[in-house]
């Protein structure tokens, strides 16, 4: 099933920033529920999500090159809607780290489409799933964790970008994707060195 996000929602997203959405939530629910969300999630918990997705957005291109199953995400950074593509990143990108799963492990049952799903939900406003909300709340709780380690893993991702560029369409035709995604889930989880990565992306 393909997820498509609307003009609409992707004229909400291009325009909302950290306090933008605080202006965007009427102000007399600024410190209670978020409209149309499950009653668990609040203005606040959305203020801080998008604090992280606002730092992420000027480096999300190398995360997008480097994974896959993003064709999503790498549509609505290519039309310039980078907020967009940066929420469905994120969503898959933590899975990718052992660490940052280990504090987010309900993202192992939204999956990749579900990544996309859940950027429209949160854009549209539509009432989310107890685990979705868990997800956003996680992710809030765990702000300055995550920053640090996408930090982190950018400069992982910069130390081997001339690889990945060179190799990675040619490993996943030979291996498949599920080897890629693996490798670079063992290289962003540091389990090897980039040594080690271009070695075996290499071999092909």
């Amino acid at each position: 099933m393909k997820y498509i996000i609307t003009e609409r929602q992707l004229k909400l997203i291009s325009e909302q920033s950290m306090t933008g959405w605080g202006n965007y939530v009427p102000q007399g629910q600024q410190k209670s529920v978020v409209k149309g969300w499950d009653k668990a999630l609040t203005s606040h918990d959305m203020n801080v999500f998008l604090g992280i997705v606002s730092v992420l957005i000027p480096v999300i291109g190398p995360f997008i090159s480097s994974m896959v199953g993003l064709g999503d995400a790498a549509r609505h950074f290519q039309e310039g809607n980078k907020k967009a593509a940066t929420i469905i990143t994120l969503f898959s990108l933590i899975p990718l780290s052992g660490k940052l799963l280990g504090l987010i492990p309900e993202l192992n049952q939204v999956g990749v489409r579900g990544s996309v799903a859940l950027a429209e939900k949160l854009l549209s406003k539509t009432r989310l799933t107890p685990v979705e909300v868990q997800v956003v709340k996680k992710v809030a709780t765990n702000k300055n964790v995550i920053q640090a380690e996408l930090k982190t893993i950018e400069g992982l991702l910069k130390s081997v970008e001339p690889s990945i560029t060179k190799y990675k369409d040619r490993y996943i035709q030979k291996f498949g994707e599920q080897k890629y995604k693996q490798l670079l889930s063992n290289y962003i989880s540091q389990q090897i060195n980039s040594d080690q990565f271009n070695q075996t992306i290499s071999k092909v």
